[in-house]
């Protein structure tokens, strides 16, 4: 218990117990809204991890291509929503044909 007032006198002995208690219920108050608070946000980041779709791309028919001629310097971001139909294209620097056929 904090005790915030100075006691001065046995009659106001009783008020000031009144008030340290109050200020105890709101500091409880406060750290298990606190407490409460983590908890739901620390549920809401285990649930949006758990709903994440992942696709093992490890196997056979998969390659990786760096576009060395791509220009992407001066592109702009566009954070959701987005129209995707709004969105500029970028075809790949060496044609459509080099991802059916990869040279080394």
């Amino acid at each position: 218990m904090v005790n915030l007032l100075p006691e001065w006198n046995p009659n106001g002995m009783v008020l000031i117990r009144m008030l340290n208690e109050k200020i105890d219920n709101r500091m409880n108050f406060k750290k298990t809204t606190i407490a409460f608070i983590t908890c739901i946000f620390w549920l809401l980041i285990k649930v949006s991890a758990q709903s994440r779709i992942e696709t093992d791309l490890s196997g056979k028919g998969w390659k990786l291509l760096q576009d060395k001629e791509a220009q992407w310097k001066n592109d702009s971001f566009y954070l959701p929503p987005v129209n995707i139909a709004n969105l500029p294209r970028h075809f790949p620097s060496g044609g459509w044909s080099l991802l059916q056929s990869p040279q080394a």
